[in-house]
C-alpha cells in the first residue's frame, strides 16, 4: 500500500461546473464556436474550436483575463471537464516559442528600419550647407 499526501490534481475553481451547466442550457459557447470556420486538417486537431472557445470563456469568467494564465491552467481538472476534455488530456496553452520568435523578428525589423532611415537622414544632413 502506498499513501500519497500531495493532494493530486486539485482545482480551486469549483464554480466552473455551474458555469458549464449554465452554458449548456444557453448554448453560448456552441453558438460562438459555430462562428469560426475551422480550416485545419481534422486528423491533426488536438483541440476543437468549441473546446478552445469554452476554455477561453470559462477562464475569463473565473477571473483569468490573460492567456498566460492558461499555461498553468492547462492541467486544471475541472476546467478541462467544463471545456470538454473528459479524458484528462491537457488543455490548450499559449505558444510561447512562437511569441518569442515573433518578438525578436519585430524588434529586429524595427531596429533595422530605424538604422536605415537614420543613415539616409545623416547622409542628407552631411551634404547640406548650414549658415
Amino acid at each position: 500500500m502506498v499513501a500519497g499526501f500531495d493532494g493530486g490534481a486539485l482545482s480551486s475553481d469549483g464554480g466552473v461546473l455551474l458555469l458549464r451547466e449554465l452554458d449548456r442550457s444557453m448554448g453560448l459557447t456552441r453558438s460562438l464556436a459555430s462562428c469560426f470556420q475551422d480550416r485545419r486538417d481534422a486528423r491533426l486537431i488536438e483541440h476543437t474550436a468549441g473546446q478552445l472557445v469554452a476554455q477561453r470563456l470559462f477562464g475569463l469568467a473565473l477571473g483569468y483575463e490573460d492567456l498566460n494564465d492558461h499555461q498553468a491552467l492547462r492541467h486544471d481538472p475541472l476546467l478541462g471537464v467544463a471545456s470538454g476534455k473528459t479524458d484528462g488530456e491537457a488543455l490548450a496553452s499559449a505558444p510561447f516559442a512562437r511569441y518569442f520568435v515573433n518578438t525578436i523578428v519585430v524588434a529586429s525589423a524595427t531596429t533595422m528600419a530605424i538604422v536605415f532611415s537614420s543613415l539616409l537622414a545623416g547622409y542628407a544632413f552631411a551634404r547640406m550647407k548650414f549658415p
